[in-house]
């Protein structure tokens, strides 16, 4: 992968849990302690015109509540498992949340929602435990 796409993908995976998160630009550049220096700004680092600063990863993931494989997907790209997008609209719900009864209300339509997918994904995953320790 080119550089310049590299920067891309992550700038636009920055937006993403930003704007998950609710943080306007400035917010998140204030939370990160990132300064408008020598032109990177969010808005540069989004749009892919700067890779922000790698020493500032550890910031970047708890303000952002992410990984690192979901901020760098292009170093770890790989297919999102149904139970990869449980954990994802977990994740974002308990950020939008505002009550408890909002979270346990959401909890369940997510859990529905994936529960089939889930169930036979366990049951493979258990078929495979059993088969390995033949």
């Amino acid at each position: 992968m080119a550089p310049e796409d590299f920067k891309k993908e992550v700038g636009k995976n920055i937006r993403k849990y930003r704007e998950i998160i609710g943080y306007t630009q400035k917010q998140f550049a204030d939370m990160i302690g990132l300064r408008s220096e020598k032109g990177t700004t969010i808005s540069a680092i989004e749009n892919g015109k700067h890779l922000f600063p790698l020493e500032k990863l550890p910031i970047y993931l708890k303000v952002l509540n992410c990984n690192v494989e979901d901020l760098l997907t292009p170093l770890f790209k790989k297919e999102k498992t149904d139970l990869d997008l449980f954990y994802e609209d977990i994740r974002q719900l308990w950020n939008i949340s505002e009550a408890r009864e909002d979270l346990q209300y959401g909890l369940e339509l997510i859990k529905r929602a994936h529960q089939k997918k889930i169930s036979k994904l366990l049951r493979e995953e258990g078929g495979d435990r059993k088969e390995a320790e033949r």
